[in-house]
């Protein structure tokens, strides 16, 4: 199986859209699955999470609870109700 992606990406809404076509050599494009993610800026989370009632009680850069840095791919919240 093999995966192509189209995608776009809107600056102005900071949202990621596009298809992922699945094919194997007998079957092309077997499945067209649409995808849209919102994209934000590290520093934005935070301000979302209170505004949404909640209280960032630590961060993390990965799954295995190691210190949010800049390099970070992933930021993972505990959080709880303010």
């Amino acid at each position: 199986m093999h995966v192509d992606v189209a995608e776009t990406y809107d600056a102005a809404a900071q949202v990621t859209r596009g298809r992922w076509f699945f094919s194997t050599d007998s079957k092309p494009d077997f499945v067209i699955a649409p995808l849209e993610i919102r994209c934000i800026f590290p520093q934005e989370l935070p301000l979302l999470l209170s505004l949404g009632g909640l209280r960032v009680v630590e961060r993390f850069g990965d799954w295995s609870r190691t210190p949010f840095t800049a390099d970070a791919a992933l930021q993972i919240y505990i959080c709880e109700t303010a």
